[in-house]
């Protein structure tokens, strides 16, 4: 899980055209922290949902990829087998929180003018 402050200390999912460490760009850092404290408040109240492919288990998180709900199927949880959950929880989760990550990693990349989907060193 990455918050906004972690990405102000060198994200690794965005690439910047003057990464390098040009000396002509320069960085305010007082107005990185506070869209970046904005950013986190942004992130904690709005939700992700995602679900097992067979539907029985859908998980909602946080922005920051928490976990913030968890419904498992009635039919499931009466089934012969209910232990047989575990993957369903796991995939629903593993798609809130890809699908959470999609959109931090595109806000938090335009907080620090970078471009999303490349690394650097």
């Amino acid at each position: 899980m990455t918050t906004s402050s972690d990405v102000l200390m060198g994200s690794r999912d965005c690439e910047s055209e003057a990464w390098g460490g040009d000396a002509d760009v320069v960085f305010d850092a007082d107005v990185m922290r506070q869209q970046a404290a904005e950013l986190d408040a942004e992130l904690e109240q709005v939700r992700f949902s995602g679900r097992s492919r067979d539907g029985a288990v859908t998980a909602v998180v946080t922005g920051h990829g928490r976990l913030f709900d968890l419904t498992v199927s009635p039919a499931v949880l009466r089934s012969s087998h209910p232990q047989i959950i575990g993957p369903d929880v796991v995939e629903a989760v593993s798609a809130a929180r890809r699908a959470a990550a999609g959109v931090s990693v595109a806000k938090m990349c335009a907080v620090l003018d970078l471009k999303p989907g490349a690394s650097h060193p």
